[in-house]
């Protein structure tokens, strides 16, 4: 066992050594591990814990719009999945993807391109390298990880598709409500300081006749 504790609510004193070199190895304050496993019993797992703790810290990033920051979580989460469980870690890479095409739909963009990892990647990645998709079909289809990929990063059996988004730049739209607001903001702050500016101005003219 990597917890050795006795009471009710575990102590971060109590953490064996396997379980913080994972949590040092993930960027996961003990602090923060033991909060979250005192929620559940004793005999939840430490993988557990650590997947929700990551899972939970990417929603964060991507619900404040801090997408690299909700992007690398995620690969930790990945890295996780694949090399502590063993397991595929194709929803967890297909949940980065859905945020990216979320965030790129948001500032405006209405297409992306796919872009592979050079001259590393697979030959079914590479077919894909520089295909422009409509992120609308783009987050109904979600090409993205590739389901044809066959780069076994960590030797498990199971596909890692490293296939990225780049936003199309001049595929990039205003929108009626943007110029709305914009229009708004005019209307609400620069007509009005033009007003002040013109009125200064007469009235140091009249002064200095």
């Amino acid at each position: 066992m990597s917890i050795q504790h006795t009471s009710n609510v575990l102590k971060v004193h109590e953490l064996g050594n396997e379980v913080q070199e994972k949590l040092t190895r993930y960027g996961i304050f003990p602090k923060q591990f033991v909060k979250f496993k005192n929620q559940f019993t004793s005999k939840t797992e430490d993988n557990y814990i650590i997947k929700m703790i990551l899972d939970s810290e990417a929603r964060k990033y991507g619900s404040k719009g801090h997408l690299e920051e909700a992007k690398g979580v995620y690969e930790k989460l990945a890295t996780f999945i694949a090399t502590e469980d063993g397991d595929n870690p194709v929803e967890t890479i297909r949940n980065m993807h859905r945020l990216s095409l979320r965030q790129y739909s948001r500032l405006g963009y209405s297409k992306v391109r796919i872009k592979n990892c050079g001259d590393a990647g697979c030959r079914e990645c590479k077919a894909l390298s520089d295909k422009i998709v409509d992120i609308t079909e783009a987050l109904n289809k979600m090409p993205l990880p590739n389901p044809m990929c066959s780069f076994d990063l960590y030797r498990n059996g199971h596909s890692y598709c490293r296939c990225s988004y780049e936003p199309v730049t001049d595929s990039i739209k205003i929108t009626d409500k943007k110029l709305k607001n914009d229009y708004s903001l005019f209307r609400k702050y620069l007509v009005p300081a033009a007003v002040l500016i013109f009125i200064i101005t007469a009235v140091f003219y009249f002064i200095n006749l």
